[in-house]
């Protein structure tokens, strides 16, 4: 029998509080209205065309369809996954290294009418930062001859500065080094570099989620798991994280919703940090939902539980089967992203690269953290 939730059915918003959250603490900035700045909604559809039609973007995918299988790169060279340990205190849920931002509507208002999130997305920039962003803030941004780019003197140049520093970790997998700040959570805070950070969000969200993987994987959410599939999975996570990987997650509710791309199941993308086991052979898989802050995550950290039949469970996940029904937390199907290993070779071939070069191989011989 599935593990029924003995709760009342809660608000339409599984984030209680997360706006006045983000209004009221200074860690996480009141940037709601940026109406100041630009006008968002033209903006954002010139930044994601631009990014759609972008030479470097249309080679990246055609890159990635030819890219080193990561099953040849686990079994030949093994040795390279030590270089993720650089970072891996940053897959926890932490203040500083998560953005000022979260996936949910408020956050895109005047950005976006969508009314589904951008959580795959989300997920791939938070993980795309956590890995491969390096930060300096003793360093000065320059322009190309050099000369040192202030925020109070020339914004313009200085903002530009540092969009193409998000380009280069968001979009194009770079290993990179950002001056002038300590951590994610600074970067973010920045106004324009969160609406940014937004676009880029919504950008890479277009790139997985529209393509034949992204469609097959919603498509295969019609079939449920099996047992063997369930604790094959959680047997595959627990090689990956040994690995020094941050595994990706697509998630799908056991509830029939009406949702566009998601046929008749309600899909969600996650990461994973940790994995623990009981006695009994239940697993609990250690989570970063993008729908919550940071802050919301270390005070409550969430978790996938596996039961030893392999049903999954995930508690935030409250979607009613019908109007008389029960409101259950169980998951129909679980997979890793299909973007997960070409992804994951990507950051290896850039670290390798970034750790041997002369200028920047200092930033890899100690963590930050």
């Amino acid at each position: 029998m599935p593990a029924i939730a003995q709760t009342p059915t809660p608000a339409p918003d599984p984030r209680p509080h997360s706006r006045d959250l983000k209004l009221n603490d200074p860690s996480i900035g009141d940037q709601l209205g940026l109406d100041e700045i630009l006008d968002q909604r033209k903006f954002a559809r010139g930044q994601l065309l631009r990014g759609i039609f972008q030479g470097e973007y249309l080679k990246q995918i055609v890159d990635n369809l030819f890219h080193k299988r990561y099953g040849k790169v686990v079994r030949k060279h093994p040795e390279w996954f030590e270089l993720l340990k650089n970072h891996q205190a940053r897959y926890v849920p932490q203040k500083d290294h998560s953005p000022a931002m979260i996936n949910a509507g408020f956050e895109f208002e005047n950005i976006s009418n969508k009314a589904y999130g951008y959580c795959w997305g989300f997920v791939t920039l938070i993980r795309n930062f956590s890995i491969l962003s390096f930060y300096d803030p003793a360093l000065k941004p320059t322009d190309r001859a050099g000369n040192e780019l202030s925020p109070e003197t020339n914004r313009e140049q200085w903002v530009q500065f540092y969009e193409k520093k998000i380009d280069e970790v968001a979009i194009y997998r770079k290993a990179t080094v950002i001056p002038g700040f300590a951590n994610f959570r600074e970067l973010s805070l920045v106004p324009e570099l969160e609406l940014y950070l937004k676009l880029k969000t919504m950008q890479i969200w277009r790139s997985l989620a529209i393509r034949g993987a992204g469609l097959g994987s919603m498509l295969r959410t019609l079939k449920d798991m099996s047992p063997t599939e369930s604790l094959g999975l959680v047997d595959d996570i627990e090689a990956r994280l040994a690995r020094h990987e941050m595994p990706k997650l697509l998630i799908n509710s056991k509830a029939r919703m009406k949702k566009p791309f998601s046929f008749s199941k309600h899909q969600h993308v996650i990461l994973v940090y940790g994995l623990t086991r009981d006695a009994d052979g239940t697993a609990h898989l250690l989570v970063w939902d993008p729908n919550f802050y940071a802050e919301t995550l270390v005070k409550k950290p969430l978790e996938i539980r596996v039961d030893p039949q392999g049903g999954m469970f995930y508690e935030p996940w409250r979607e009613e089967n019908t109007p008389d029904a029960p409101i259950s937390t169980r998951m129909a199907r679980v997979e890793i992203a299909p973007e997960d290993g070409f992804e994951t070779v990507d950051y290896l071939v850039e670290l390798r690269r970034f750790c041997k070069d002369e200028e920047t191989a200092m930033y890899c011989e100690s963590s930050e953290e």
